[in-house]
């Protein structure tokens, strides 16, 4: 069959098709002279994805025609593997197609024959009508069929992202796979068929992943990025050892951050140089081993399975190698962090601005970094906000909202009305009123407790394991020289009994030593001596230290306190008289430490050194008057402004249409309030709309935002003479 022939047979088929499945309208062309297209009504069936058939007729060197039949998938964005494995299983036959090239943008399946090759002899006519009846079979019950199906189940797959975990997992099945299909020349190995395959005509055995634009890191890129904030790279080299070849420490992983590698590895275990059973962790510099070997069995591969615990524990550990490196990073950054300089100096800082140029999330990173905490991703908002979580729950950040009707009693400490009960707890009717801490006076207490005070209740802890002379502990002295016993009678017991294991006494529970409980406590926060047997306090301080692995450091941990709208307050009916202790030069173990007596308990209040407290307001709201003057001396101000830039760069746009929009929104609002006839007294950045406004996955979302959101705000500036133009007569584009 010449090719002029196999054209008028696709024709005859495609009208074939086209009649038998009159609910589908499809179009096909001799595409630019080179192949017949397929396209149905329902190509694009999700934003800019869409799918088509591809007929190619094929030359080989002899002048024998052949032809190959694929299946594209194409989307503007990055196509995810589970969005490849959906498609495959669609087919009526998936057996018949393997994934021929896989792009940032578009997949291909190959249809392909038994015996595995790829392309049709046309010199059977028969055969060649089959294949295209089939092929388009495939399309129609794909349209039919399939397509909703298949279109949910991408969208579920799209929502949740894979984790860590995950992605590791699937690199390490994809290293095996490399590792044994270059050092044994076989398409045998385990992995082959998945990992493989679909990239094997464009495949690239050897390279150094942690070298900007190596192929060799293409082919991993769906698994390569991590919530710490760094990449892992693959290295493969051949050595000279003409045994060993690719087995041998030059191919591993490798952690990648701030553009450059490390020495941190994921190496290979090989059996007889051919077969790789599982990996361990080494430093590359020195050789050292990081790590207890974990075998293919142990982490699960090729189960398909999730990730089992111990994927977990390997990437764990192999994450924990990296802190060094990612604290120098963050370190680094905190040095060149102006905000976070201003705060450490000032202790009292306002982040202002319009609505949407991210204070919330500006301040949440902002308490992290004054808790010191290097071993988080800051780009990451999703982890940024996890963590912030977590110490808001423990207590290290405290969060309150100011209003119009806060008062003194309830931020810095009032009454509360209790029952009177009697001494069974039954309620005799009539209340008390005893004093309450409110938010402030709260965490100033928790801001001075000293880490090395935890140990009080670990005391107590121990305690409670030796009570009794039965239940008694040996322990080494200071020296290590020697030991003595400890126990604790219980109860209302003050001391603690201590005697020497040297001790000659015939009465095992004589003690001549005896500690007293509450002077340990003392001596072990610093506040006190055991004045009587120090060395033996001492030594089961140490001890109690060791059980529950109590740290050394004694210094004050940093606490932070966020106050979100602070201009809307009545400063002086908040902080009545203790709006002097906020100075830096005024707080507790400075220079001129002040301190105040609080009305209702009586107690002495300053304001711990280590208390941050950072405030935002809205530069729009002026429901309020102007900040109150007592406030503008004690803090810092920095003025967080609307970003195009972060519009631009936003990743989660679901095609460029939707980006493209989002942009010529923020310009028309840019244009808008910066006329000059426009504005009144205010600055543009204390009213341009943030940038956060403008993110939205789709035009939908991003319409609905304008309309509900947007509009409904520049109406308010409108309305409150913030500016002159009624923004709903205005042009903005749709």
């Amino acid at each position: 069959m010449d090719l002029e022939s196999f054209k008028n047979l696709v024709v005859e088929k495609a009208k074939a098709f086209v009649d038998k499945n009159p609910s589908i309208r499809t179009t096909f062309s001799w595409y630019n002279n080179k192949y017949f297209q397929f396209k149905t009504d329902k190509a694009c069936f999700r934003d800019n994805t869409h799918y088509e058939l591809r007929i190619i007729p094929l030359q080989n060197e002899g002048g024998d025609f052949h032809f190959v039949i694929e299946y594209h998938f194409e989307k503007k964005d990055d196509v995810r593997l589970s969005f490849m494995k959906l498609a495959k299983g669609f087919f009526s036959d998936s057996s018949k197609y393997y994934f021929k090239e896989k792009s940032e943008h578009r997949i291909r399946f190959v249809r392909s024959l038994p015996e595995g090759e790829h392309w049709y002899s046309m010199a059977d006519g028969a055969d060649v009508a089959s294949e295209i009846d089939s092929a388009l079979s495939d399309l129609a019950d794909f349209v039919e069929n399939d397509e909703d199906k298949l279109v949910e189940l991408i969208h579920q797959a799209e929502q949740v992202p894979m984790t860590d975990e995950e992605k590791f997992k699937h690199l390490l099945e994809y290293f095996v796979a490399h590792l044994e299909y270059i050092q044994n020349n076989t398409t045998d190995g385990v992995g082959y068929e998945q990992y493989i395959k679909p990239i094997e005509n464009n495949f690239a055995k050897t390279g150094k992943g942690s070298d900007r634009g190596e192929k060799i890191q293409s082919q991993i890129k769906a698994w390569t990025q991590y919530s710490n904030g760094a990449e892992i790279a693959i290295n493969v080299s051949i050595c000279r050892n003409k045994v060993a070849r690719y087995a041998s420490r030059y191919s591993y992983l490798n952690w990648f951050v701030d553009g450059h590698g490390t020495w941190k590895n994921v190496s290979p275990l090989w059996m007889d140089h051919k077969i790789v059973t599982g990996f361990y962790l080494t430093d590359f510099e020195d050789g050292t081993r990081m790590s207890p070997n974990y075998t293919r069995d142990d982490l699960g591969l090729y189960d398909g399975q999730p990730a089992n615990e111990k994927i977990k524990e390997l990437l764990n550990q192999f994450k924990n190698l990296l802190l060094p490196e990612i604290e120098r990073r963050n370190n680094t950054m905190f040095e060149n962090d102006e905000m976070l300089k201003i705060i450490k100096k000032k202790k009292n800082l306002i982040l202002q601005g319009a609505p949407g140029t991210g204070k919330t999330f500006e301040t949440s990173s902002l308490a992290l970094k004054i808790l010191n905490e290097t071993d988080v991703n800051f780009e990451n908002r999703k982890e940024v906000m996890k963590r912030y979580r977590q110490r808001l729950e423990e207590g290290r950040i405290a969060f309150v909202t100011f209003h119009q009707t806060m008062d003194y009693e309830s931020f810095i400490e009032g009454l509360h009305a209790v029952p009177i009960k009697d001494e069974e707890g039954h309620t005799l009717g009539g209340v008390s009123y005893e004093p309450k801490a409110g938010i402030f006076k709260e965490i100033c207490d928790r801001a001075k407790i000293k880490d090395g005070e935890d140990i009080e209740t670990c005391i107590d802890k121990y305690l409670a394991t030796i009570v009794g002379f039965a239940n008694k502990k040996q322990i080494p002295t200071t020296t290590g020289r020697s030991s003595f016993y400890v126990w604790w009678e219980g109860g209302d017991a003050v001391t603690l009994k201590v005697r020497s294991v040297d001790c000659k006494n015939k009465d095992p529970q004589y003690s001549p030593s005896p500690l007293n409980i509450q002077k340990i406590k003392d001596q072990a926060t610093g506040n006190g001596v055991e004045n009587n047997w120090k060395q033996y306090a001492a030594a089961f301080i140490n001890a109690v230290k060791a059980e529950y692995a109590v740290k050394e450091d004694s210094e004050k941990k940093p606490y932070v306190l966020i106050i979100d709208e602070i201009n809307r307050g009545n400063i002086s009916k908040i902080f009545g008289e203790l709006i002097t202790l906020l100075e830096p030069d005024k707080r507790q173990d400075e220079i001129n430490e002040i301190s105040v007596k609080l009305t209702y308990s009586g107690e002495s209040l300053t304001v711990p050194s280590n208390l941050y407290i950072i405030g935002t307001m809205n530069t729009t709201d002026r429901s309020v008057g102007a900040v109150d003057y007592a406030i503008r001396r004690r803090f810092a101000f920095i003025t967080l402004e609307s970003n195009k830039q972060v519009i631009e760069n936003y990743p989660e746009f679901n095609s460029p249409e939707t980006k493209e929009k989002a942009v010529a929104l923020y310009d028309a609002v840019v244009t808008f309030l910066d006329e000059k006839d426009n504005k009144v007294d205010m600055d543009f950045d204390d009213l341009m709309v943030g940038h956060s406004y403008f993110l939205a996955k789709t035009k939908d979302d991003l319409f609905m935002k304008w309309d509900y959101e947007i509009l409904p705000l520049l109406r308010e500036y409108y309305k409150d003479g913030m500016i002159k133009k009624n923004p709903d007569e205005q042009s903005w584009p749709r």
